[in-house]
C-alpha cells in the first residue's frame, strides 16, 4: 500500500518543483508568489516567500523548474515570456522573449544539464535558446515540427534534447550555438 508522508493545505492550484539536491521544494501560487520549503520542516511555514511582480494583468504561470545547479527558478507562462528568478533572493534575473505561446497551447521550457542555456518550444515549431547567465537570445532553431513544439526535455547525462508535438519526436545533438 502507498503511504503518504505529509500534507499541506494550500489555497489555489500550486505549481511545484524540487531542487536538484532534493532538500527544498518551491510552490508557485497565484502567478505571483514563490514559497520555498525545506522537506525536513515542510509542515511549518515556508522558510522564504518571494513576490514576483506581474508584468501583465492576465499573465498566468504554467510551469516551474529549478535549474540543474539550483541557482535559478524558471517560470513559464501563458504568454510569450519566461522568467528566470534567483533562487536565493527572488529577484527576476531575466525575462526571456521571442518564442510564441498563448493561452490555448502551453509551451514548456527546460535548462541544459550544465544550467548554461534555456530551451523553449514555440507555437511556430521553432526551438528558442537563451543564455541563462545574461538572458540573451542565442538562437532560434529552425522549425521542423508540423505543429507547436510544446514539450522539451534534456537527457541529464548526455547532451541530447528531445522535442515533441502531437505525433513527432525529434532528438537534437549539440553544436556551437554561439557561431550562428
Amino acid at each position: 500500500a502507498t503511504i503518504f508522508q505529509g500534507y499541506l493545505s494550500i489555497e489555489g492550484s500550486p505549481l511545484v518543483a524540487v531542487d536538484p539536491d532534493g532538500l527544498i521544494f518551491v510552490l508557485g501560487l497565484f502567478s505571483e508568489l514563490l514559497k520555498l520549503y525545506d522537506f525536513r520542516t515542510f509542515d511549518k511555514r515556508p522558510f522564504v516567500t518571494f513576490k514576483v511582480p506581474r508584468q501583465e494583468r492576465d499573465l498566468e504561470w504554467t510551469g516551474i523548474k529549478f535549474s540543474p545547479n539550483g541557482r535559478q527558478i524558471m517560470i513559464t507562462t501563458n504568454k510569450s515570456c519566461i522568467y528566470l528568478i534567483d533562487s536565493f533572493t527572488g529577484k527576476v534575473l531575466h525575462t526571456l522573449t521571442g518564442h510564441l505561446s498563448d493561452k490555448m497551447r502551453y509551451i514548456e521550457a527546460c535548462y541544459s544539464p550544465d544550467s548554461a542555456y534555456v530551451f523553449s518550444g514555440s507555437n511556430d515549431g521553432k526551438i528558442f535558446v537563451w543564455s541563462a547567465e545574461n538572458g540573451r537570445l542565442i538562437s532560434a532553431l529552425p522549425s521542423i515540427h508540423k505543429c507547436a513544439s510544446k514539450h522539451l526535455i534534456f537527457n541529464p547525462k548526455q547532451m541530447v534534447l528531445a522535442s515533441s508535438c502531437s505525433d513527432e519526436l525529434y532528438l537534437w545533438l549539440p553544436h556551437d550555438l554561439e557561431d550562428e
